[in-house]
């Protein structure tokens, strides 16, 4: 059985979460910033250890620049390699932490992950574009948080 934390009034009045009553009258969590790990957490659907896992391999993501770059560099380009000069070294740490978790994932769980946690797209907006069933991505999303969980809590090898 897992351990979930609730929301508390606290979080809810920082701003990130507010309460809506649809017309059904069912009060519910609706998103206006934070990220979609943030709202499953307070929705009760993560554990804070997955919330975590899911946080860092999104943070490593963003660090990292794995994804594509959104901003210009006016710097003289010379050669392949003048890409990997401008990268800090912590952006090359990040990377590098970003591979060895991709990796250690399953290859049918790297797509939920990716999306969710690395891009914030919602449940049901992956359920569509992948052609999964309905409250499917819920369970998927778990299994690889679970595996990013135990990745992130093996001792990392000195390279």
């Amino acid at each position: 059985m897992r351990h979930i934390e609730t929301p508390t009034q606290e979080t809810l009045n920082k701003g990130v979460y507010c309460m809506e009553t649809p017309a059904e009258g069912s009060p519910r969590l609706r998103r206006q910033n934070g990220s979609m790990l943030d709202l499953l957490l307070l929705k009760n659907m993560l554990t804070s250890a997955e919330h975590k896992a899911g946080s860092r391999f999104a943070r490593d993501f963003s660090i990292g620049s794995v994804g594509r770059v959104a901003t210009a560099s006016w710097k003289e380009r010379t050669g392949k390699s003048a890409i990997s000069m401008d990268m800090t070294t912590r952006q090359v740490q990040s990377r590098m932490s970003f591979n060895r978790a991709w990796n250690s994932l399953a290859p049918s769980l790297r797509d939920i992950a990716w999306r969710i946690c690395c891009f914030d797209e919602g449940l049901e907006q992956v359920e569509k574009s992948l052609n999964l069933p309905r409250r499917s991505a819920k369970v998927l999303l778990a299994a690889a948080l679970d595996q990013l969980n135990l990745h992130y809590s093996r001792p990392q090898k000195p390279h």
